[in-house]
């Protein structure tokens, strides 16, 4: 559901009815970009806190793991976006 994310409030909530109803929902995050940021992490506490169940049909996506260029830097990032 685009801008999921976003501070607009008519749009959180319709991406929250989504996820509530959904079988099944992907939160993808950049593997180049890590860290989520406070409008994705308070998403994800919201989700949470009034569908834990929707929680158990969540499947994590990390994107452009790919394009790191040594090993350690794709663990870096791979265990900051996992």
């Amino acid at each position: 559901v685009p801008g999921f994310d976003s501070p607009i409030k008519e749009h959180r909530d319709a991406g929250l009815e989504a996820i509530k109803t959904a079988d099944a929902f992907l939160f993808l995050t950049n593997g180049q970009q890590p860290s989520l940021t406070e409008p994705q992490i308070r998403l994800l506490h919201e989700i949470q806190e009034q569908h834990l169940e929707a929680m158990e049909r969540a499947f994590g996506i990390i994107t452009k793991l790919d394009l790191c260029q040594h090993s350690a830097l794709f663990r870096e990032h791979y265990e900051k976006a996992a």
